[in-house]
């Protein structure tokens, strides 16, 4: 096989998994958008964390809040949790690894607020501590997922929000959860701005 092949066969892959996951998760991400737009109508500031990969989603979204996606708005409260190394060695060494997030989201974490978990793969310890502290701070959670975390998706509850990719390998899932990013920062601009 060709290289260009193989870049074929990416691209190709890349739009059934995208299609796929428009079918299945257009109703989650619009129920997400309205959570974050409601959490930040009520002076409250979006939470966002993730680890590797994700957690680089996690930075870009944030970005995009303060930011904008496409239509020039003014900057949304939000703080990404991943971003930090030094604060993040630091709690590992003091607490354990696993609570990374929950340290932080503890001392950050305020009525109105809402968390927003990126992972890749399932029951990551650090995100389910994490919305182990959002529960006990009655925060709304939003978790986008790679694979089906059942630890993770027991702890939910009927208001919060998940949005499992479940696609065939981590690309894919990388890709399709940097469209539901995206697509989450359109239709929180569309509501706020009236668009």
């Amino acid at each position: 096989m060709e290289l260009t092949d193989h870049v074929q066969l990416a691209f190709e892959e890349n739009q059934r998994a995208t299609l796929a996951a428009g079918e299945r998760l257009q109703h989650p991400i619009a129920l997400a958008s309205q959570a974050m737009t409601g959490c930040l109508l009520e002076g409250g500031k979006v939470i966002v964390c993730g680890n590797a990969a994700a957690g680089l989603c996690a930075q870009y979204f944030t970005l995009l809040m303060q930011t904008h996606l496409q239509l020039p708005r003014p900057a949304l409260p939000a703080i990404c949790l991943s971003g930090n190394a030094a604060v993040l060695e630091a709690i590992a060494q003091d607490t354990g690894q696993h609570q990374v997030f929950a340290n932080q989201l503890a001392t950050l974490g305020q009525a109105n607020d809402l968390l927003f978990t990126v992972c890749s793969e399932s029951n990551d310890a650090c995100l389910v501590e994490a919305v182990r502290v959002a529960l006990d701070r009655d925060l709304r959670i939003v978790s986008l997922s790679g694979e089906s975390s059942d630890e993770l998706s027991a702890l939910l509850g009927p208001e919060d929000i998940e949005i499992n990719i479940a696609a065939d390998n981590r690309q894919r899932t990388h890709e399709i959860q940097m469209l539901t990013i995206h697509s989450i920062c359109d239709l929180i601009d569309k509501q706020l701005m009236g668009q």
